[in-house]
């Protein structure tokens, strides 16, 4: 494996290394508690996106079996035509010709739907994982809408408050990361666009988060009454 590839090793060490950081200022927090759900998931995500590297043998077998099935029929359509042309009048013929290629048309669409169903059905399990994803995202992002930097009742300080945020940002990412790997050896560009979508979404997510952290930082960096005073 390259090292430039992302591993879903990495992104599950990486999680349980946030668990232990939430874990250690926040215990028994909500948000540590989805942060432990994420790590489960990213650990079944590895069991996932290998059966989905892996091609689906009996499905395959049991289109071959129809493809074949289907050009024995069409063979034998072809064979039977070629006997009767001699007996056919040029309308009979016409009408014959042309009821044959509609049953050509609607088998080779049938046969090009079939083709499509091992790939239709993997893009399923990665579109009901992204699915999943999005939702841990919007979790997330409930947490931190109830963490207002200019609430007066809230109970945690600056300090506090902008590492729960900072943690936060930090998940939405890794959700990312987890997205990305169920693409990474799955070339389809409904799943593609589907992983653009999370990504974008927690994108955003995390952009609502660090005006909160700006709106702390900047009252960190402003003098405080005494300095006021003094100066």
């Amino acid at each position: 494996m390259l090292n430039s590839e992302l591993q879903a090793s990495k992104v599950t060490e990486t999680l349980e290394s946030l668990y232990h950081r939430i874990e250690n200022r926040f215990p028994n927090s909500g948000l540590g508690e989805t942060c432990q759900d994420l790590i489960v998931f990213s650990r079944g995500t590895v069991l996932v996106t290998d059966e989905i590297v892996k091609p689906i043998i009996w499905l395959r077998v049991s289109i071959g079996g129809f493809l074949l099935l289907v050009s024995s029929a069409l063979i034998l359509t072809v064979s039977s035509l070629q006997i009767r042309i001699g007996t056919l009048e040029i309308t009979d013929l016409v009408g014959l010709l042309e009821a044959t290629t509609n049953e050509v048309v609607l088998i080779a669409a049938g046969v090009f739907s079939l083709s499509t169903i091992e790939t239709r059905v993997k893009r399923a399990r990665v579109v009901d994982a992204l699915n999943r994803l999005r939702a841990v995202a919007h979790i997330v992002d409930m947490k931190q809408l109830s963490k207002d930097p200019d609430d007066p009742k809230r109970e945690l300080s600056d300090l506090q408050l902008g590492r729960y945020l900072d943690y936060c940002s930090e998940m939405l990412a890794l959700i990312s990361k987890i997205g990305f790997l169920y693409i990474a050896k799955f070339d389809d560009p409904d799943a593609n666009q589907s992983v653009n979508e999370l990504e974008t979404l927690t994108t955003g997510l995390s952009r609502k988060i660090w005006q909160k952290i700006a709106i702390i930082n900047t009252r960190k960096s402003e003098p405080t009454s005494l300095e006021r005073g003094g100066a």
